[in-house]
């Protein structure tokens, strides 16, 4: 039976088996992996290498024991199961490992991902055995670190990260790289369009060249207005999405790269000859023309407007983007290389970015052709099982537009954020799951029913196409899915976190394939089948802890915004948003007035800040691994007690 376990637990992804090393690792103390073996000949002298070189040609590296005990027996309970709690947990000082006290970097690689994580995780300390993800690492933040290591000339990407999660063990895995197999000049032809691009046009917005992003720069008052236009420009033509160019032929959308000379357009406002009480409203007109529409067929997609008021006083950089050629992770590159660029002009050096990852064009086409792979009718017949929905309760008829949306805020204070994070630093479940549980249950709560469709989002970056690196590459990656959950009207926290996460962890490919198949696969008629269903009416998107940075010379003054036209249909009639801001959980609520009253979505907020209260008590005070979290290595609850056990 230790085999027949050994081959199934070798079936977990890496980060499965390092939550198992990780479980039975917290039995003898932080940090440290200790095994308890029965020798057959007890006779014989023990030899603890020979144990550990056993587990070593059969599991990874960090699922090899730190510390191996012999024991003549494994203590038992009365009814004859292996008793954990009597295993002697106690370990003289020679036998224990180094984990659970701080090590410092030993070598430049080290310090230089101590660095990045600092940085990242917004901590003063990090140890080389500290888990990434036990301090608040998540997946949106591992790709922060692996565009951060690119620009320190280290080569590694977000998975080896998941597999390797202490600095000790990434900083074995990590290369310097040479030359990038991406394209360093300037990317020009047509693309084809992406997923989420299908979906923004299957819209049928009025006004589509309205839908953007757009974010404020808070620039140091000795700053010129050479370096600001320079350093503009410079990052726009680095950045070969911002010069994608959009138009309709018949029914059908194309995209193509516009010229270089468009990549951007520079606009100044000096409020320091207006008069006091007239910078407020030019300063609004200014930023109603920079947030208005774009033209997609003709460009730019990106504009800077840099406000003024005269040497020694900070100026303010308004950037702003069509969604089409940027997300929220976008921002982030284009801040890092606006910083960069800036500092290299205020110091009189040449301009120069870190090189290109691959480009938004090699993303496109990668994904089309991932499409027409074959043997994806296991993944379409569970994509067409997650249409099924029956209509939310609806207050009010009335148009679903931008015009008539609302936002009702709700917060976690820090406590409750922090216990939020430790849940999914534990690594049984994570923090999108918790949030999942607590949403879903407040649907069955409003509903009455105990089926809930929900669209979600992921931030698309990795995990699709893996020869392909786009840590630092600007676009629109999101991609976008239905997933059905069902949850009992009396089920517990406990019990309705079980079945979210269930649901949740079968869902195919990080749900990639959903928007592949709705849109890029090759039979029209499973395209057809899939565009058949109904759009989510309520949608989750959990953007982590994933604010622009505030450092720097040049700040970032605000969160992203999302000026849209007002004519515009909103994508659905739920739209709940969250993200964790200076230590708080923030969620907001958006709806239309149109079909609900605000006290409505009120109750529903709070409602939902209650489960979620509860499911974090919950899941905080249930650590331990289950079979549930290792599904994919078909352990039943019985044969998974009997591995915790002993291997039987």
């Amino acid at each position: 039976m230790r085999d027949d376990f050994v081959q199934r637990i070798q079936q977990l992804t890496p980060a499965q088996q390092a939550h198992l090393a990780r479980r039975l690792g917290e039995r003898a103390g932080p940090r440290q992996l200790v095994a308890f073996v029965v020798p057959d000949d007890q006779a014989e002298p023990f030899d603890a290498d020979a144990v550990r070189a056993y587990v070593q040609e059969r599991l990874p590296e960090y699922m090899v024991p730190a510390v191996v005990i012999p024991l003549d027996a494994l203590p038992r309970t009365p009814n004859g199961k292996v008793d954990p709690r009597a295993l002697p947990l106690t370990l003289s000082s020679g036998a224990a490992a180094s984990g659970g006290t701080f090590e410092a970097p030993r070598t430049p690689v080290e310090e230089t991902l101590a660095n990045i994580w600092r940085a990242v995780l917004g901590t003063d300390q990090v140890g080389i055995h500290d888990n990434f993800f036990e301090m608040g690492g998540d997946s949106i933040l591992s790709i922060h670190v692996v565009s951060r290591a690119r620009r320190e000339g280290l080569s590694l990407t977000a998975d080896q990260l998941f597999d390797s999660p202490t600095i000790a063990e990434l900083a074995t895995a990590v290369a310097v790289p040479g030359e990038l197999e991406a394209e360093q000049g300037t990317v020009m032809g047509a693309l084809p369009l992406t997923p989420i691009q299908h979906w923004f046009f299957e819209q049928a917005f009025p006004e589509p060249g309205h839908w953007n992003h757009a974010i404020w720069i808070e620039t140091p008052p000795e700053a010129r207005p050479e370096w600001i236009e320079q350093a503009v420009r410079v990052v726009a033509a680095h950045h070969d999405a911002l010069r994608l160019r959009f138009v309709k032929e018949g029914h059908r959308w194309r995209q193509f790269h516009g010229p270089l000379h468009t990549a951007s357009s520079f606009h100044m406002v000096d409020l320091s000859a207006v008069p006091a009480t007239e910078q407020a409203a030019l300063r609004a007109h200014e930023v109603a023309q920079a947030t208005g529409a774009f033209d997609l067929a003709v460009g730019p997609l990106f504009r800077a407007v840099w406000f003024s008021k005269g040497p020694g006083t900070p100026g303010q950089l308004l950037l702003v983007a069509h969604h089409l050629v940027v997300d929220l992770f976008s921002w982030h590159v284009l801040h890092d290389d606006l910083e960069a660029v800036y500092r290299q002009l205020q110091q009189g050096k040449p301009p120069r970015l870190s090189p290109k990852t691959h480009a938004f064009k090699q993303h496109a086409e990668s994904l089309s052709a991932l499409a027409r792979q074959p043997n994806q009718q296991t993944e379409l017949t569970y994509w067409l099982t997650q249409g099924v929905s029956t209509p939310l309760p609806a207050e009010r008829k009335g148009p679903v537009t931008e015009a008539s949306a609302e936002t009702v805020e709700t917060r976690l204070d820090a406590a409750q954020t922090e216990a939020l994070i430790q849940v999914g630093s534990q690594g049984r479940v994570t923090v999108l799951e918790v949030l999942l549980a607590a949403l879903v249950q407040t649907l069955v709560d409003w509903r009455g029913e105990d089926t809930q469709r929900i669209g979600l989002e992921g931030h698309g970056r990795e995990g699709i196409a893996e020869d392909l690196d786009v840590s630092r590459t600007v676009g629109w990656f999101t991609t976008f899915y239905p997933v059905v959950f069902t949850v009992a009207p009396d089920a517990s926290p406990g019990d309705a976190l079980e079945a979210v996460k269930t649901s949740f962890r079968a869902v195919p490919s990080r749900g990639a394939g959903y928007g592949m198949m709705r849109y890029l696969g090759p039979d029209s008629t499973e395209r057809s089948q899939l565009q058949r269903h109904a759009p989510p009416e309520v949608i989750l998107n959990y953007g982590g802890a994933s604010e622009v940075e505030t450092g720097g010379l040049l700040q970032v003054a605000a969160a992203p915004l999302s000026p849209r036209s007002p004519q515009n249909a909103r994508p659905a009639l739920l739209e709940v948003d969250v993200h964790v801001a200076h230590g708080r959980l923030v969620v907001h609520w958006q709806f239309s007035h149109h079909v609900y009253q605000r006290d409505t979505i009120s109750k529903i907020a709070a409602t939902f800040r209650d489960a979620l209260g509860m499911l974090i008590a919950v899941a905080n005070a249930t650590p331990e691994a289950a079979a549930p979290d290792f599904s994919a290595a078909g352990l039943s609850e019985e044969e998974f007690d009997q591995f915790l056990e002993g291997l039987g």
